[in-house]
C-alpha cells in the first residue's frame, strides 16, 4: 500500500475500515503530500505484518492533519519511526509503547494513550 495516496491533494477526509491490511508490508509515502487532509482513522488497521513505517514519508507535507488514530499500530522491533512535524495543535490516539519509538516527539499536540 505505498504510496497509495501519494499526492492527492485535495483529499479531504477517507473512510478506511473496510481496508484489509492483514498482509501489508510496506505504508511508506501513504499519504504524502495530501495537503488537505484533517482527520486519519487508521485504528482498523492490522500492523502485524508491516515492516516499512517510515513516518516521515508516511505522512510528509500533510500539514492540516488535526487528529491521527494510530491505537491499533504495534511496534515490531523496528528502528525509531520518525514522524518528524506533524499536527501541532492536534490530537493523537496511540499505544504508549508504539509512541515511544516516535522520533522526534510531537510537540503542541495532546496523545491519548490506549491499552
Amino acid at each position: 500500500m505505498e504510496y497509495i495516496f501519494k499526492n492527492c491533494k485535495n483529499l479531504d477526509f477517507i473512510h478506511l475500515d473496510n481496508f484489509d491490511t492483514r498482509n501489508v508490508e510496506d505504508i511508506r509515502g501513504m499519504f504524502s503530500g495530501c495537503s488537505k487532509l484533517k482527520m486519519l482513522d487508521l485504528s482498523s488497521f492490522n500492523t502485524t505484518k508491516i515492516k516499512y513505517y517510515c513516518y516521515n514519508n508516511f505522512l510528509l507535507d500533510c500539514v492540516s492533519i488535526k487528529f491521527i488514530d494510530l491505537s491499533s499500530f504495534e511496534y515490531h522491533g523496528f528502528s525509531p519511526i520518525y514522524i518528524g512535524k506533524l499536527i501541532e495543535n492536534g490530537t493523537m490516539i496511540v499505544k504508549k509503547e508504539f509512541y515511544e519509538k516516535l522520533e522526534p516527539k510531537p510537540i503542541g499536540l495532546r496523545i491519548i494513550f490506549v491499552d
